[in-house]
This record gives C-alpha cells, sequence and structure tokens, in this order.
C-alpha cells in the first residue's frame, strides 16, 4: 500500500481514479459537445414534438447483452458512425442546469430529438442524471463536479418532468458518476456519501413510482476504486461498504474498466462478495471501457507493473525519447501528458502498436465481461480527445476515431463483433483460450479464442465437428470490417495467437 501511495504521490496525474465526467452537453461529441439536435444524415426520425409514444421499434436481437460507446456521438458525423455500429445501449449523460436552466423553464427540444433519433434506430440509452444546476444546487453550477439540491423537492420536480416525458425511450436511469467524498478523488461529486444516498433514495422513489418497470443504477463506480480495495486502504472500503449497504435504492451496479483487462477478475469478486455478504444480487454493467490508458506507462514505471504493450512501446526510440521529456523538464504536467498521447496516436512507429493493442483488447474485455456477468458494455468515446487543461487527459486515444474523423481499426473490430454476437443469451468461459457465445434464436454457437502473448493450436472438435471458419479482426488501418479475413481449417487444429479469432460453424 505504502509503495501505491509514493507513486500516487510522484505520479499522480498518471495513477489517479479514472476521471470520467463530462460537461453539461456531454451527450455526443468529446470535442464539440454544444448541439445534440442536428447529427447530419440519421435518417428520419418522425415527429420529434410528441415524445410519448415510441411506437414499434423492432426487435434487437441482443436481448440479455448489449454494446455502446460512451459518448457516442462525434463532431464530423453526429451519431451516424454510432448507429451504423448497430449499437443497443450506449451511455448519455443529462445535465439537471441543461435540461431545466431556470426553475420551471425545461429544454425539451435537445433531448426530443436526441431520444427520437435513438428509437428510431432501436437505441435504448443508459442516462446519467446530474445533478449540477446553477440555481438548484449546493454552490451552483460546476463544468464537472454534481452537488447536493440545495431544495430536494425541486430535484424530485425535475426527476418527475424527465422520467414522465422519456420513460419509453429509456430504460435505465443512473444517479450521478464515480461518487467519491475522499479527496483527491471527488473530483464529480461535491457532497458527502451520505447526501449521495439521500438524492439516491429521493431519485429511486420517484422513478419506481412513475415507471416501475425501470431500472435505478448505482453512480459508476471507478476502476481505481477497487484497486485501492485491492491494496488494502481501510477509508476506502468503509466508504464502498456504506455505499453497498443501501442496495434498497438501486437495481444495477455499473462500474468503469480501464488500466488492463485482466483486472475485472477482481473488480467482479469485490462486487460478488459485497452483494453475497449482503444478500442481494444486482445487474452489472459497465459503462466506460477503454484501451489504450496512459496510465499504464507511469504503473510501468514507477511501481513495476509488466504489461507485454507497453514494454513493446518502450522499445521504440521516439517513445523511449518522449518519455525522458515527459519526465524531465519541470515534471509531469497535464500539458504535458496530453502531448504525448497525441503522440503516440500520430508517431509512425507507436500508433500500429497502439491501434492493435486496442482492438485486440476490446474483444478480450468484452469475452471477460460477458462471461463475469456483465450486461451492458460501452467502450469509452467515438473521438479522440485532443482539449488542453483537462482532468481526461488519459482517455486521449482510447476512442473508436481518431481526432480527424477516421474509423481506427478497432471501430471496425467492434463493428464485426457487435454483428457476429447479435442475439446471444449466454457466455462461458470454456477453457483458458476459449470463450463460447450461445444464441436465442438456435443459431449454432460462435467461439472467440486467443492466448496471451504466444501462439499455440486448440482443438474444438468436441465443440464443433469437421471444418469451421475463423474470422480475423481488423488491427490495422486500411481495413474494415468487411474485409475481414474468414478461411477455413479443421476444427481439431486451430492456431491462434495473442491476437482473438472469431470460430464459428462452417
Amino acid at each position: 500500500m505504502k509503495k501505491f501511495l509514493i507513486a500516487m504521490l510522484l505520479l499522480s496525474a498518471l495513477i489517479m481514479v479514472s476521471c470520467s465526467g463530462k460537461t453539461k452537453n456531454d451527450t455526443g461529441d468529446t470535442g464539440d459537445t454544444g448541439d445534440t439536435g442536428d447529427t447530419g444524415d440519421t435518417g428520419n426520425t418522425g415527429n420529434t414534438g410528441d415524445t410519448g409514444d415510441t411506437g414499434d421499434t423492432g426487435d434487437t436481437g441482443n436481448t440479455n447483452y448489449r454494446f455502446g460507446v460512451f459518448p457516442p456521438g462525434n463532431k464530423y458525423d453526429g451519431y451516424k458512425s454510432a448507429i451504423d455500429l448497430k449499437i443497443t445501449e450506449p451511455r448519455v449523460i443529462l445535465s439537471w442546469d441543461d435540461f431545466e436552466p431556470e426553475k420551471g423553464n425545461f429544454n425539451f427540444q435537445k433531448y426530443d430529438n436526441l431520444f427520437a433519433l435513438f428509437s428510431f434506430n432501436n437505441i435504448k440509452p443508459i442516462v446519467t442524471i446530474k445533478s449540477d444546476s446553477s440555481w438548484g444546487t449546493e454552490g451552483g453550477f460546476h463544468e464537472k463536479k454534481a452537488n447536493p439540491p440545495i431544495n430536494m423537492q425541486d430535484y424530485i420536480d425535475f426527476l418527475t418532468v424527465l422520467i414522465e416525458r422519456y420513460k419509453h425511450y429509456v430504460d435505465y436511469w443512473q444517479i450521478e458518476n464515480e461518487v467519491f467524498d475522499i479527496p483527491p478523488h471527488d473530483m464529480f461529486w461535491g457532497g458527502t456519501r451520505q447526501e449521495y444516498i439521500e438524492l439516491l433514495k429521493n431519485a429511486y422513489t420517484t422513478i419506481k413510482e412513475i415507471d416501475p418497470d425501470s431500472k435505478v443504477v448505482l453512480n459508476g463506480l471507478a476502476n481505481g476504486l477497487f484497486i485501492e480495495i485491492d491494496e488494502g486502504n481501510n477509508e476506502v472500503i468503509e466508504f464502498f461498504n456504506y455505499i453497498m449497504d443501501h442496495g434498497d435504492y438501486f437495481d444495477v451496479i455499473d462500474f468503469h474498466y480501464y488500466f488492463s483487462p485482466s483486472q475485472i477478475e477482481m473488480i467482479v469478486d469485490i462486487l460478488n462478495n459485497a452483494m453475497q455478504t449482503r444478500g442481494y444480487n444486482k445487474h452489472l454493467i459497465i459503462t466506460e471501457a477503454g484501451d489504450i490508458d496512459i496510465r499504464l506507462f507511469g504503473r510501468h514505471i514507477i511501481l513495476g507493473e509488466k504489461t507485454p504493450t507497453i514494454e513493446e512501446l518502450m522499445e521504440i526510440d521516439d517513445v523511449k525519447n518522449k518519455i525522458e521529456e515527459l519526465t524531465g523538464n519541470g515534471g509531469i504536467t497535464s500539458d504535458k501528458l496530453i502531448t504525448f498521447g497525441i503522440f503516440l496516436t500520430e508517431n509512425p512507429h507507436s500508433r500500429p502498436v497502439i491501434e492493435r493493442y486496442q482492438a485486440e483488447n476490446l474483444v478480450k474485455r468484452i469475452c471477460l465481461s460477458f462471461s463475469l456477468g456483465v450486461e451492458s458494455f460501452n467502450w469509452l468515446g467515438m473521438i479522440e480527445l485532443r482539449e488542453h487543461n483537462t482532468p481526461d487527459w488519459f482517455f486521449t486515444i482510447m476512442p473508436l476515431m481518431d481526432y480527424d474523423g477516421n474509423h481506427k481499426p478497432a471501430y471496425y473490430t467492434y463493428k464485426l463483433i457487435i454483428d457476429k454476437l447479435d442475439g446471444i443469451n449466454n457466455v462461458q468461459k470454456i477453457s483458458d483460450y476459449v470463450y463460447k457465445f450461445s444464441y436465442n434464436n438456435g443459431k449454432p454457437s460462435t467461439y472467440i479464442a486467443w492466448i496471451e502473448n504466444d501462439e499455440t493450436t486448440i482443438d474444438l472438435s468436441g465443440e464443433i465437428s469437421g471444418n469451421v471458419k475463423v474470422t480475423h479482426i481488423i488491427t490495422t488501418r486500411g481495413e474494415t470490417d468487411s474485409d475481414a479475413l474468414a478461411r477455413s481449417v479443421d476444427s481439431k487444429s486451430i492456431e491462434i495467437s495473442n491476437t482473438p479469432v472469431i470460430i464459428s460453424k462452417n
């Protein structure tokens, strides 16, 4: 624990609890988020004036497992890239100040347009409600941080209008994001844990009275919270236990999933133990998952945590020189870290490594998440960040599009995976290397396989006899999901490597 705390002091910007709060207009693009109404050519959204009835949105296929992107929009084509992925459950943040800028004066048009667009495309978002009113919360509006209401009835009135108007469009209402009341991690909540539970309790009661079938989601639990619990930080453990003791006021637990993919086993273990101790069982979702996390460089350098891809990157001379520049001349700053992230995505030697790693780990994170009981998975970001003076620096290179609007290999890999796994209703890890996806429509199972940092041959003849189709994910620029290489091989002898492959009946 001491080693961890020392490292945080030395490289606090690299090892902090994951920052993920967005600005009050952040329902779409992480760059230009001011307008969610005009999203380019999105087809016919119908009449956005009357939002009481969504009509028949059809069968999305993914009744148990859902995919999304948070946030789903971008400044180049609005929501078209997200819609083309065929996602069904993206996350958006809805600001009280944005929705009700003055008491009793509501901004309906923006959200009418957004939710009608989503409904037309068979999308039901997870909506994170942020208590950040310039007139209704303690301390007024804050760009990142939510605060307790001055008058709880004002908050209840706001929620009542919101839920009544959009209950046909939204199944999951999340109350706040990454609530923490322990400095320096209290970046997104200005109150105490007790004040958060009071807010959650009132929100839960209000939402359930209006729409009993809707689900109330606990604030997104930060990845770093679980790291500190695992390290034995008693102050954080006490905070976590207090929140989990109030399971009567939430139906779903959301946690955020960064750093290394394998950490999810530790996170789910902590959550399952907490639920078992308290005698309840909640649904698990992930509204933020991403690679590559720049903080891994800090953990590699300071803590000695070896990540193969970071080691591979640090063998590149240009990257070595940039790290020396990053850590020298006055130490690490947020601007330096943004610059470092931009460098990694633009350098001709590091970019291919990062984009291959991102595509590979997107698939691995999906397999790990669903096999451990997670039902909904959101990737972090549609488009890269370049803004300086922001706490979100480590999200710089995670999104599916580069800063110029080009789709990365991970975008097409995600599209391929969503298509291949449409209709799944069961996910199992059947060996050290293989995940099995079963369908609700009788379709033959699909398998995804890889071996970490190695190569081997596996025999799947016990699952599929004869020849099988092995489809390769997209890991390089210039290829799309339609270019995915597929070959027929004997199910007794399937070659796998660190790059996941999709295996299906021939």
